[in-house]
């Protein structure tokens, strides 16, 4: 029997070919099921953040003794990190037979990510759960967790990211995400532009409407946030994550002391974001242009650009590369990029080509990212490693590390 990994990796190429997108089809899958669906339903999209947001929300529920269900993507390691039940991944026998048992009882024609949400969907129900958090894989209007009615939805941010498949701009990327609103529903946003596409949105569904950084502030002090009268210590986690998982923890349950808000953040770290492993590896899932800057921001308000830095980068097809290397450009002394045995990543080639033409800079292309590593540290010792791009290559690292 293959692991889930390779199970994961073979399924989707066999529905590659199967872009049907028909919400209405879910719809009936899961109105079968209504009775069975948890007190609360959080859903969430936007551009960055939508994960380490999802992540914050599920600690502090767990640790507060909700039983929650998360769904999010992409993986990093293991297909299992997109299915959490009480902050627990779901077994892979068990994910593998509530995919066949979707797979086998449907007649209609539905690509691999709506089977494997449908099946996510169905374990979520058997476990009577007091709250579904729902992480959109790209946009919200069309992705199967708009098959729910959210009583809380959150957008993160807007910015550019998947112009092929959601527009080349912020309105029309806009209008995709606020597409999991719903009529006089609660909505939070992050920090940062609203598209007048949300906004009129908003306006015609009388959306009960809260912003970061209008409506709720989370303070920047010089070691800790400031949330009302809480302090947080916790570098691990861009505000704008923590500011929005506070406010919509608060509109669930306002009853949470200090501590049961704080403590699951303090002791909480996600892995792939400006993470610092040993002060010698930098690891991040970077993947456009915003995430980027944030990466330089985390890289000098550590003081690491002090240090020579060994960039090793790849990203997925259709990602504006230079939008995504411009912002630590002047910060990284050397580049490599792997080869890498994945369809869905740009060609070694096009990458290299695109830093070199327009940094002025050498890249050493590699057989594999353990031989980037190997020969980035042999011809640095005391470089810090920085590996960033997309999810896949961060997850390689972690892969390379467990061995």
């Amino acid at each position: 029997m293959p692991n889930l990994d390779d199970w994961f990796i073979s399924k989707s190429k066999e529905y590659k070919n199967n872009n049907k997108i028909d919400l209405s089809i879910l719809k009936k899958i899961i109105l079968k099921k209504s009775e069975k669906l948890p007190k609360k339903i959080i859903s969430i999209t936007g551009t960055n953040g939508k994960g380490s947001t999802a992540f914050l929300i599920n600690k502090i529920l767990v640790s507060n003794n909700y039983k929650v269900g998360l769904y999010s993507s992409p993986h990093l390691i293991e297909p299992n990190e997109r299915i959490l039940i009480n902050d627990v991944p779901v077994s892979d026998n068990s994910i593998k037979k509530s995919f066949y048992s979707i797979e086998k009882n449907n007649n209609e024609t539905l690509n691999f990510y709506q089977i494997f949400s449908l099946a996510a969907f169905n374990l979520f129900f058997k476990e009577n759960l007091d709250v579904w958090i729902l992480e959109a894989g790209i946009g919200g209007r069309l992705d199967p967790i708009n098959c729910f009615d959210a009583d809380i939805s959150i957008i993160t941010n807007i910015d550019l990211d998947h112009e092929n498949i959601l527009g080349n701009n912020v309105e029309k990327i806009g209008y995709e995400k606020s597409g999991i609103f719903r009529k006089n529903q609660t909505s939070v946003f992050g920090d940062g532009f609203i598209p007048h596409s949300v906004k009129s949105k908003i306006k015609e569904l009388n959306i009960k409407f809260f912003k970061n950084n209008k409506n709720f502030f989370l303070e920047k002090k010089k070691n800790y946030f400031k949330w009302n009268d809480i302090k947080i210590k916790s570098p691990n986690f861009h505000p704008n994550s923590i500011a929005l998982a506070l406010k919509t923890v608060n509109l669930i349950d306002e009853s949470l002391t200090k501590d049961e808000l704080s403590k699951p953040i303090e002791n909480s770290s996600i892995r792939g974001r400006c993470d610092l492993i040993d002060n010698k590896y930098l690891i991040d899932v970077a993947h456009n242009e915003h995430s980027a800057k944030n990466l330089r921001k985390f890289i000098i308000n550590n003081k690491l650009n002090k240090k020579y830095i060994s960039a090793i980068f790849h990203c997925s097809e259709n990602k504006e590369i230079l939008s995504i290397i411009s912002p630590v450009k002047d910060l990284v002394s050397s580049w490599a990029v792997p080869k890498i045995d994945n369809e869905r990543m740009t060609s070694y080639e096009t990458v290299s080509n695109t830093i070199e033409d327009n940094l002025n800079k050498k890249v050493r292309i590699d057989e594999t990212l353990s031989e980037s590593i190997r020969l980035s540290l042999k011809e640095k010792p005391d470089s810090l490693i920085l590996i960033f791009g997309s999810f896949y290559l961060a997850g390689e690292f972690y892969k390379e590390k467990a061995k």
